[in-house]
């Protein structure tokens, strides 16, 4: 099961990889059921070539021996839980409860889309009972074994309760899907609304709505991030001038940078690098 373990007793791990940690993730398979919820950034899940682009509060299970990947995932932020559902709940429990781990399309064959959608702005509440979970993984005591099992269902009456959205809606962030990945790719380019906008096939008020609702901000401080954390690493990575790194990030000029750099990482760009010793 690659990197991850399951703690025997409890048949559960819940894992945190860092963003971007998928970035070059080749195709894999687990020995467990894997329920990934996606809580930051973009990506595209790939199964023997079908893909399908995730935004955060996606939802998505892949069964054992399921080959899959992570494409274009380097803004992704994941979470990761790892079960035996059929030892956690045990023979009696599992029926009620078999719809939560069967994502397959009308052929019978495994469907790399997310089968549930949580509403981010109540992120809160999601992570609060996904952290009691993992506290009781980590440390093991008697009765253990029953918390995990009260907190695994209260998760999936969590999910039960995310009715999943209408094709209208999943059409929408379908689209934006398509678009961070596009602002991934193309953030050092001259970027406009106006071209996002006809991207996801919506109006501009539409297009903020569920840009912010999905994403967290707007559009812009979301360009700017990318631009940021790209420049950041040249100044660490590379012996360009502040210039040059502002130019190749998509910055207009090397004051605009040096202002926006500041507010994020409370330093000038020269004093980062100066930091990190080069």
């Amino acid at each position: 099961m690659s990197e991850f373990t399951l703690r025997k007793e409890l048949s559960i791990a819940i894992v945190y990889p860092p963003r971007g940690a998928h970035r070059q993730h080749a195709l894999h398979e687990h020995d467990c059921t894997e329920i990934a919820l996606i809580l930051e950034g973009a990506a595209v899940h790939n199964c023997n070539g079908n893909t399908v682009p995730l935004v955060p509060g996606d939802v998505v299970i892949i069964p054992p021996g399921v080959e899959h990947n992570y494409l274009d995932a380097e803004s992704m932020m994941v979470l990761n839980l790892l079960c035996q559902p059929e030892k956690l709940l045990g023979q009696d429990i599992l029926p009620e409860y078999r719809q939560f781990f069967n994502p397959v399309d009308e052929h019978g064959k495994y469907n790399p889309a997310p089968m549930y959608h949580l509403d981010m702005g109540n992120r809160n509440a999601y992570m609060d009972i996904i952290s009691q979970l993992k506290e009781t993984i980590s440390k093991p005591m008697p009765g253990s074994a029953l918390a995990c099992i009260s907190g695994f269902c209260n998760l999936l009456q969590l999910l039960a309760a995310c009715s999943l959205r209408e094709d209208s809606d999943r059409k929408k962030d379908f689209h934006l899907g398509e678009v961070i990945l596009y602002l991934n790719k193309s953030f050092h380019h001259n970027i406009s609304i106006d071209q996002l906008c006809s991207r996801a096939n919506m109006s501009k008020r539409n297009f903020f709505r569920v840009f912010k609702r999905l994403i967290g901000t707007t559009p812009a401080q979301y360009i700017n991030d990318l631009r940021l954390h790209h420049a950041a690493q040249q100044l660490l990575l590379s012996e360009k001038t502040i210039k040059e790194i502002a130019t190749e990030s998509g910055f207009c000029d090397s004051n605009f940078l040096c202002k926006l750099f500041k507010r994020k990482y409370g330093k000038t760009p020269h004093a980062y690098r100066q930091h990190s010793g080069i």
